[in-house]
């Protein structure tokens, strides 16, 4: 009876870019495990832009465009050295990023009760 479920076909449906790259970016920022990168990835910044490293709204948005890619470059270069840096599976996926394509379904099962979904 508790059993949550799709109980119809899917289409697919691709996210907006943007929409997605934010709600990614948002799940990276809240990931205890990806801090230490985000502090990396400031410190690149204000090496990078040394007139900018007073700027605090500058820099925020340099890093929330700029973040997402060079987690993902971060990341693969840690993987491809012999130790792998102790990159653990959740943050290889979390670094490569979610799908842009997600299924919709028409009607769940959800604890027992059926819901539609109209389109």
């Amino acid at each position: 009876m508790g059993v949550s479920k799709p109980l119809s076909g899917y289409t697919m449906s691709v996210v907006d870019r943007d929409m997605l790259n934010q709600a990614h970016l948002y799940v990276l920022e809240n990931t205890e495990e990806v801090l230490s990168y985000i502090e990396q990835h400031m410190i690149h910044i204000k090496t990078a832009y040394p007139k900018f490293r007073k700027r605090t709204k500058w820099l925020q948005d340099k890093h929330n465009s700029t973040f997402i890619q060079w987690l993902r470059f971060k990341v693969q270069s840690e993987l491809n050295e012999e130790d792998n840096h102790g990159v653990s599976e959740n943050l290889r996926w979390l670094a490569a990023g979610p799908n842009m394509a997600v299924p919709l379904y028409r009607s769940y099962l959800i604890k027992g009760i059926k819901f539609n979904i109209k389109a």
